[in-house]
């Protein structure tokens, strides 16, 4: 399995489920180009190949030509936190898959951006929190749901503790889908 995973913040994610599963990625994109922002430092010890690039502020084309000459003859592409709308050709050229904190085969309206935030704001709605692993497809968060974990809201006892427990079901999820090869459902 050649794998090619994406990632704008730290990369701790990416870090943290290679060793769970043993194996890091082939190539590995980040667009945290600003260096006062740390990136986990196991990413530039034990990545194959790394690429660094500004991608905000890029045309339309550009963008589609950066995964293009990126992305062509991996496997399995992942996106982790990568807060940038992977252009509608993309998606239905290439088989992404992105990690997503917020239960929304169960709660749809935790779609979008800081589902964590939103889910503690309105913890009392919400019976499960937990994260999913979903197929990149051009509407946002609405691609078919591969995998995902869930545990029960009660464990939600403040904010921290809220992005706490789902950076768990994420790496669980993640863990779930590279172990059990989810990645060659067809869908």
């Amino acid at each position: 399995m050649k794998w090619a995973a994406l990632f704008s913040q730290t990369g701790s994610e990416i870090c943290n489920l290679s060793e769970a599963i043993g194996q890091y990625p082939d190539l590995v994109i980040s667009d945290n180009t600003n260096e006062a922002n740390a990136v986990d430092s196991r990413i530039e010890l034990n990545c194959k190949k790394l690429l660094w690039r500004k991608y905000k502020g890029l045309t339309a084309e550009e963008k589609l030509d950066y995964y293009r000459k990126h992305l062509s003859g991996y496997d399995v592409i992942t996106l982790h936190g990568w807060l940038n709308i992977v252009p509608a050709d993309i998606c239905n050229e290439y088989k992404i898959f992105n990690g997503h904190p917020g239960l929304i085969n169960y709660y749809p309206e935790l779609k979008g951006k800081d589902p964590q935030v939103r889910a503690w704001e309105n913890i009392s709605n919400y019976q499960f929190v937990g994260s999913v692993i979903h197929k990149v497809t051009p509407g946002v968060d609405e691609g078919p749901i591969i995998c995902y974990k869930k545990v029960g809201s009660n464990c939600c006892i403040g904010l921290d503790s809220t992005f706490g427990i789902l950076k768990q079901t994420s790496l669980d999820s993640w863990i779930d889908f590279f172990n059990n090869k989810r990645y060659n459902i067809v869908c």
